[in-house]
């Protein structure tokens, strides 16, 4: 009987037993979408299993979720068949410590980590594209959190409440569908600050972000022009710089990866239109010009033009035929003219040349009673002249008679031709005015001024030297020049000049002298130069000093973008009675105000 009721009882036990385990199971298994399934071990291992998605849960039916009653006992979540991860599917589960997401999640629902206080970390796999809002809210276990590259959106206030996160890695600042644009839309919004957090304040409202996180990184360029507006806070920031794209004359380069536009506007990349200026028609005096070739973009010149020679007069146009003079009229030169212009030459009057008288002819000899008369004849004109000879006398033993000469009529003297006067002509110039002179020393130079002995640098020449001075005067043939300019372009986009130093000859530095000139370091400027090019220092990014010794700049003859893209820490050396001058003039042209100094 002892037996039988032993083997009674413990037959009673194992029933007991397996139905005790038939109820853990039920409780501890389910469905948690159409094709998904949870179960949830002795050790608090949660595995969700399937397909598909899993179901979401509202914010007022989160007690829905299957494994509510068993959210203190989750320690460990293993998601790996479903999709998604629903809404709210951990909302509170306090004590959960890990969580592993398979390769098929491809979303984060909203509130899916709310409030896991014990979660310390979670790697997101590459699989997944987006997270919704509030997804680790509350998580302040968690110190540091990488989003991976493949995420494309991050719901608002998605790391609300981390309050011990440290580091931070996204793929973006601002660029998500949902996302205002700056770093706090991930972080709880107030209307008031609250201790043991640093806030960022947008659009009214403070945006509370933990006093831990210091370090941001941005896995790409994609960073919205106000995503870290007022994060004063942070001590590192890092992300990827913009790429591709070209600035022109008229707009920065625009990013092949984010679409932003980034950078400066390159003046020297013209894609516009362009436009001839100051074009000028040579005449039969005086040169032309083919004009200087501006972008119409930027209104910069691109080109200078060519000095074309003046056309010289043209004489085949006839004003008048030549009239021959006689011997009583005068006479005039034709006259002929430029078909270009109203200039004539010719028309000198062609004095009349007077009567050639032949030695006449007797037509009627003298007598006692009657005068006798002779003939002459203009061996030009064949007019004729009549002269009377006396008569004879009666008393007296006939005289033979003596021929008579011809009386010469007196003829006016002829006065000396005088040449037409020649319209003033423009000098031209010197041919030894225009002419280039090479220096094997220094460089090369060109002309400016014969009769001053004045010319103008062009280049140096070599590019490899390291610093460089143009001197007051350079011998060249046994002649000696000032050289009293330097020209447009001189040291441009040199690559190897560190400090150049101008002779006190120098007037004038010409446009883009020495723009992108590197590695300039230092520049030193003569006691006489008075004005300074477009562009002539812009984009020397290495430009430490400028002493300046001349006292003869004004805002007239100083470029406005004389000075454009010299950096901030240039310091600009000026004599002590110019200071206050000095300061307000290089300031409007582009120099650190705080950067000049009396030199």
């Amino acid at each position: 009987m002892k037996i039988k009721r032993f083997l009674i009882g413990a037959f009673v036990v194992v029933c007991m037993m397996f139905m005790s385990s038939f109820v853990v199971s039920a409780a501890s298994s389910g469905n948690c979408g159409k094709t998904c399934t949870w179960i949830l071990d002795d050790e608090g291992t949660l595995t969700i299993s399937g397909s598909g998605r899993m179901t979401d849960y509202s914010k007022d039916m989160y007690h829905d979720i299957p494994w509510y009653s068993h959210m203190t006992e989750i320690k460990k979540a293993v998601i790996n068949g479903p999709e998604t991860i629903g809404d709210r599917a951990f909302f509170y589960a306090g004590n959960m410590e890990e969580v592993i997401i398979g390769s098929s999640v491809k979303s984060i629902g909203e509130a899916a980590f709310t409030g896991c206080t014990s979660l310390s970390n979670i790697d997101i796999p590459s699989n997944v594209t987006k997270i919704f809002s509030s997804a680790f809210s509350g998580c302040r276990g968690i110190t540091k959190l990488t989003i991976p590259d493949t995420v494309t959106l991050l719901g608002s206030k998605v790391f609300e409440d981390m309050n011990s996160l440290q580091e931070l890695t996204v793929p973006f600042i601002g660029t998500a569908a949902d996302n205002l644009g700056h770093l706090g839309w991930w972080f709880q919004s107030t209307t008031t600050k609250v201790p043991g957090y640093t806030w960022t304040r947008y659009d009214g409202k403070y945006y509370l972000i933990p006093t831990t996180l210091t370090k941001i990184t941005v896995t790409s360029c994609r960073v919205r022009p106000y995503g870290f507006n007022n994060c004063n806070f942070l001590t590192d920031i890092s992300k990827k710089d913009h790429t591709g794209g070209r600035a022109t004359c008229t707009s920065p380069a625009v990013c092949e990866v984010c679409r932003q536009t980034y950078g400066e506007k390159d003046a020297s990349n013209h894609t516009g239109e362009t436009e001839i200026k100051n074009k000028k028609i040579a005449t039969c005096l005086e040169a032309g010009y083919t004009g200087d070739i501006y972008c119409k973009g930027c209104k910069e010149p691109l080109e200078a033009g060519t000095e074309t020679k003046a056309l010289g007069h043209d004489m085949t146009r006839i004003v008048s035929e030549k009239v021959e003079p006689t011997c009583e009229v005068d006479g005039k030169e034709a006259v002929i003219g430029c078909s270009r212009c109203n200039y004539t030459e010719g028309g000198i009057i062609l004095k009349a040349f007077g009567h050639i008288w032949d030695v006449g002819k007797i037509i009627k000899e003298p007598d006692e009673d009657s005068e006798g008369i002779k003939i002459y004849t203009c061996e030009k004109c064949n007019k004729t002249r009549t002269e009377s000879i006396p008569k004879k006398e009666s008393t007296q033993r006939p005289q033979p008679s003596q021929p008579m000469q011809p009386t010469q009529p007196v003829q006016k003297p002829q006065p000396t031709p005088q040449p037409t006067p020649q319209p003033t002509q423009k000098p031209q110039q010197s041919q030894s005015n225009v002419g280039r002179v090479d220096d094997k020393k220094t460089g090369k130079y060109i002309i400016t001024n014969a009769v001053k002995k004045e010319v103008a640098f062009i280049t140096p020449v070599s590019k490899n030297r390291k610093t460089f001075i143009i001197p007051n005067t350079v011998k060249i043939n046994g002649m000696t020049y000032k050289i009293t300019q330097i020209a447009d372009n001189a040291f441009r986009n040199n690559k190897k000049i560190t400090k150049v130093t101008i002779g006190n000859n120098i007037r004038s530095i010409g446009n883009n002298a020495f723009r992108g000139t590197a590695r300039l370091k230092t520049v030193v400027i003569g006691k006489n130069v008075s004005k300074i090019g477009s562009y002539a220092f812009s984009g020397c990014k290495k430009l430490k000093t400028i002493i300046i010794k001349t006292r003869k700049l004004t805002a007239k003859t100083v470029s406005e973008k004389a000075f454009k893209g010299t950096p901030k820490i240039t310091r600009a050396k000026v004599p002590g009675n110019k200071m206050k001058t000095y300061k307000k003039l290089l300031k409007e042209k582009g120099l650190n105000s705080k950067r000049i100094v009396k030199g």
